[in-house]
């Protein structure tokens, strides 16, 4: 079929002429032949195609975290749900915690906090991935209101756990004495965190911003401006935005 005679036909009429209607005749009986081997063609490619469901299965978990990353929770946990049903083991236990965390995106707190219980129950899943467990719960409890929920749940991680999740515990702890103010209690999740965590950790900012409140409280101003401005040079330093601007608003406010 000639390309210029297929495009000078396009374009529809409100009267044709009576040339044009013949070129279009012409034209009709080579584009139906050619439409129907294209169909032909397409018929023999897929009629050997056989779908890999086990790679499928594979994938899923891949796009629902590319999902969330574009804020598409629900599709994600949607995902996440359906694939659970044909995992057993360690990879179940993965995906069901990050099926809790998507929860937990969403403000489906309830929910986030029984599926990580679950996983943090599981005596087969490893120790790292049950203290996982636990601190995911204690944020969704948090979120409910559930502060001494969230503490049980955040004194279950094992003493002998890695030095960043035993920060996080006291990042967690830290959080949930500031809302009940117990600035104390506060000070001391500070302390034994900073100590718990790598110089580079980004745990660390919400560590000292925690720590800049509580100066703050006391009325020591520049007590509080000099955590909030280590702070800063941290989350500048790794480039999280969403930390940056937390901090800059505690400067802000202070």
């Amino acid at each position: 079929i000639r390309a210029a005679d297929r495009h000078d036909h396009v374009d529809a009429e409100h009267e044709r002429d009576g040339a044009a209607w013949k070129t279009e005749w012409a034209l009709l009986p080579q584009a139906c032949g050619a439409a129907a081997v294209a169909l032909a063609l397409g018929a023999e490619l897929t009629a050997g195609l056989q779908v890999d469901e086990q790679r499928m299965r594979a994938l899923i978990p891949d796009a629902a975290q590319a999902l969330s990353r574009v804020g598409a929770h629900a599709r994600a946990a949607e995902l996440l749900e359906a694939l659970l049903p044909h995992l057993s083991g360690e990879p179940r236990d993965v995906r069901g915690l990050r099926l809790a965390a998507t929860r937990h995106a969403l403000g489906q707190d309830a929910v986030a906090a029984q599926l990580a219980n679950e996983v943090a129950e599981r005596e087969l899943a490893g120790a790292e991935l049950r203290a996982e467990a636990r601190l995911l719960a204690a944020r969704a409890l948090t979120a409910l209101g559930q502060w001494d929920a969230a503490i049980a749940a955040l004194r279950k991680v094992p003493a002998d756990a890695e030095p960043a999740q035993k920060a996080q515990v006291q990042r967690e702890l830290a959080k949930i004495h500031l809302r009940q103010g117990d600035y104390t209690a506060v000070s001391s999740a500070v302390d034994e965190g900073l100590a718990c965590a790598a110089a580079d950790d980004p745990v660390r900012v919400e560590l000292l911003c925690s720590r800049g409140i509580v100066a703050s409280y006391a009325g020591d101003q520049s007590a509080a401006h000099s955590c909030y401005e280590q702070a800063l040079t941290l989350a500048r330093a790794r480039g999280v935005r969403s930390d940056e601007a937390n901090v800059l608003t505690y400067l802000a406010i202070g």
